[in-house]
């Protein structure tokens, strides 16, 4: 989760481990009202709490790849999506 507000931190969430290479999953985010957000991705699911700087922020969700990279490494990462439903 991320945000540029004041005050507000960013942590990365790992959901699902293990998916191997070119395996379709599904994953689905639903916030609550009491300021959590439930993850769920290939079966595996998390809920977070939304530390307080964020729960009154408008937020919003990107579909993509973030490759894990670090230093000189120019490889790059693909995903293909074969729906996106938003609600």
């Amino acid at each position: 989760m991320d945000s540029n507000q004041a005050g507000a931190h960013r942590s990365d969430i790992t959901i699902a481990k293990g998916v191997p290479l070119n395996q379709k999953f599904s994953y689905s985010m639903t916030t609550l009202a009491n300021g959590q957000v439930q993850i769920s991705a290939a079966g595996q699911s998390q809920t977070v709490q939304l530390p307080p700087s964020l729960q009154n922020a408008n937020m919003y969700f990107k579909a993509g790849v973030y490759n894990a990279a670090s230093g000189n490494d120019t490889s790059a990462g693909a995903a293909t999506f074969y729906g996106l439903n938003m609600e």
